[in-house]
């Protein structure tokens, strides 16, 4: 518990040295001052594998050693320093501290640090007046960057190398406010503090303040002083493109100026040009340090959520984000911050996450963020009783289908709808699918017996193809056995991919135990297990090898999953695949569904329809489509989900397009509705292109 008296300072003791890391300001000059006064080689490609495992070696090291070294940090800032840290338990302790040193001024200059962003409401609470310091050296673009895919990111050597330790001169405080910093890192051994530095906020804090607070997350001490300037280089590295992203909602009134954080290299401080300086850190005489817990140590003794701990905030995850904006609002919470406060009692729902997972494809720590949501939520029993609708899918798409033509009816007839949207929450607008009494799967049965092969694959459909478009079901079994296949389908079975992000574990496991039966043991035969749903593919490679963790048979089946298309290049890749395609004159717009991205496959399908004569696939990334499974169905969510998904239809509305395509059946859906535009799975394009004249 952190104790209510003043902390200890020596004024005789040398001080705790402050180091920026940030852009050079004049890189070409001082690179070249450096090349003159010791040359050196040319810098070679940045090993992004080696930097990720060093990065990931110094946090389990924090992890691991955890106790270790907040006590020879306490000690190094007693002894070295002569400060004295209080160890914060929650943040209303950190708080009751600040407000307690703000005295009669009650204003407290902070920098926009997710460590800060958990105090805010507590100093607001205590009658402090909160000034956020860096989005005021930002103005508004007219024409700002919204999108990663807007964004010309530059190579990572270019954001390596930019990021230098640099420092200023102190001067004397020009204010009575106190200054309260989240600390990016500091080192255990030394008491060397780094902040990265993108303008100049931080530094003009620590040289006008009357007093600074150092906010330190614990997860944020590391070992060394070598360590930590790693840290916060990588932290740079990884973070530069989330800056740039977040500009357009930051900064005064005056539009049309260019952002000064639009480059790498920004114009030195407005007030003082001089003050730049690199030859040693800053050092302060006034400065106090909180370690900050907050939960942090819960997290880190918990199997499911350990990996947080891991976490270096440097916002990679934030990029892609499609609902980023929602939770964000003026936080500008990445979905790390959103869980932590999630799981600290903060923030009262998890339901802005939409589980497209890009974020944990993102992380340069290959953290699973979207795992660590499904668990939190289901740690919550936040699965309500709407949700049963959705995380039931299979089951009610099967009743949908053995009710046909009855069920098409009656989700078209708007007065059947109104009460549906009562009572799941779907929205009455949304055009549903038509949904087929005879089966992909009964349709396979009644065939005669298809052509023989030695080599032989299975092919598990999912619910859309089975129920909803068995004409894909054909279209993939038609061009395996083109290429010399026997398919074989079992016995159907729901994946259960929605329950898990709704909370429900539980269901989600009886689902993977009832859908491995059918195929464990096709599996243990060898035989690859092919789906042409993401979703599908997601669940049965990632998730039940998660929700099942004893199970060697859905490591079994995880171990066989691949996706058709993934499949079909990788034949061609050995030179087996029949590329007799007849042309098709067409321009398509391909998107790459959100969990295929995340599985790192797409790329493929574009390339196995390059090998059609006059077709012209287009890839057009712009984001998630909006939908995110029953996210978008629902009504609540109707104008987000549109909005999310405006700058793909707008894509596909634009001259050129004479279809868009896409893996995902609700990604189609979404897509077709947005825009207007016809939309297929590339798999139906390429057995088409087979043979003009056959009919999957």
């Amino acid at each position: 518990m952190m104790e209510s008296h003043e902390l200890e300072m020596d004024r005789d003791m040398p001080r705790l040295p402050v180091w920026f890391l940030m852009p050079d300001p004049e890189p070409k000059r001082r690179r070249a001052a450096g090349q003159l006064a010791k040359p050196r080689r040319a810098t070679l490609p940045l090993d992004e594998e080696a930097l990720r495992d060093r990065l990931r070696a110094i946090r389990v090291d924090t992890a691991e050693h955890l106790d270790e070294l907040l006590a020879q940090l306490t000690t190094t800032l007693q002894e070295r320093y002569g400060v004295t840290p209080l160890e914060a338990t929650t943040a209303q302790e950190a708080a009751d501290e600040i407000a307690r040193l703000a005295g009669p001024s009650r204003r407290v200059l902070v920098n926009r640090s997710a460590t800060v962003a958990e105090l805010r409401p507590h100093l607001e609470a205590r009658g402090l007046e909160v000034v956020q310091t860096y989005d005021e050296q930002f103005v508004h673009p007219d024409q700002g960057v919204e999108r990663y895919w807007q964004l010309e990111p530059p190579s990572a050597e270019a954001t390596w190398e930019a990021f230098h330790p640099q420092s200023i001169t102190p001067s004397a405080p020009r204010s009575a406010d106190v200054g309260v910093l989240g600390v990016n890192v500091i080192a255990a051994e030394d008491g060397t503090v780094f902040f990265v530095q993108h303008l100049f906020n931080i530094s003009e804090i620590l040289e006008q303040a009357s007093q600074v607070v150092l906010v330190i997350g614990i997860e944020r001490v590391v070992r060394d002083e070598e360590g930590a300037e790693f840290f916060a280089r990588a932290q740079a590295r990884y973070g530069t493109l989330g800056v740039a992203l977040n500009m357009p909602c930051r900064g005064g009134k005056n539009k049309g100026e260019v952002p000064a954080g639009h480059s790498l290299t920004p114009s030195p401080p407005i007030h003082d040009t001089t003050r730049l300086a690199s030859h040693a850190p800053m050092q302060r005489t006034d400065v106090r340090v909180i370690l900050l817990d907050n939960g942090r140590r819960a997290w880190l003794n918990d199997p499911r959520y350990r990996d947080l701990f891991l976490c270096i905030g440097c916002g990679n995850c934030l990029i892609e984000c499609p609902t980023r904006s929602t939770y964000g609002k003026e936080t500008c919470w990445t979905p790390r911050d959103y869980l932590m406060a999630f799981l600290r009692g903060d923030s009262p729902s998890l339901r802005e996450c939409i589980t497209c997972a890009r974020c944990g494809a993102r992380c340069p720590l290959d953290i699973d963020l979207p795992v660590m949501i499904s668990e939190a939520e289901a740690e919550a029993g936040a699965t309500r009783w709407q949700d049963q609708f959705y995380c039931n899918i299979g089951v009610l798409f099967q009743a949908s289908s053995l009710t046909a033509p009855l069920s098409n009816w009656l989700f078209d007839w708007p007065l059947a709808r109104r009460p549906m949207e009562w009572v799941s929450g779907m929205d009455r607008e949304r055009k549903l699918p038509a949904f087929h009494r005879d089966t992909f799967l009964r349709q396979y049965r009644r065939r005669p017996s298809g052509p023989t092969s030695d080599r032989t694959v299975v092919y598990y459909p999912g619910c859309y193809a089975n129920f909803t478009d068995p004409a894909l079901g054909w279209a993939v079994v038609h061009i395996l056995e083109r290429n010399g296949f026997r398919v074989l389908v079992p016995n159907h079975a729901c994946c259960g991919v929605a329950c898990f992000p709704y909370g429900d574990k539980e269901l989600a496991q009886r689902y993977a135990r009832r859908s491995l039966r059918a195929l464990e043991p096709l599996a243990q035969k060898g035989y690859p297990i092919l789906v042409s749903c993401p979703s599908c593919g997601t669940a049965l490679e990632r998730d039940w090898p998660y929700l099942l963790p004893g199970s060697d048979d859905a490591r079994l089946v995880a171990a066989q999953i691949r996706d058709v298309s993934a499949f079909l290049w990788a034949l061609h890749q050995q030179g087996e695949l029949d590329t007799a395609f007849e042309p098709l004159e067409l321009r398509v717009g391909y998107h790459t569904p959100c969990h295929l991205r995340v599985r790192d496959l797409g790329p493929e399908n574009l390339d196995l329809l390059r090998l059609v004569p006059g077709l012209e696939p287009v890839d057009i990334d712009r984001g998630c489509c909006g939908l995110a499974g029953s996210f978008g169905m629902r009504r609540a969510h109707r104008d987000e989900s549109r909005e999310i998904g405006r700058y793909l239809f707008d894509e596909l509305q634009s001259p050129g397009y004479d279809l868009g395509i896409t893996n995902c059946a609700g990604c189609a859906m979404q897509m077709q509705a947005g825009s207007g535009q016809n939309v297929v799975h590339p798999l139906v394009l390429l057995w088409q292109a087979y043979s003009t004249k056959s009919e999957p």
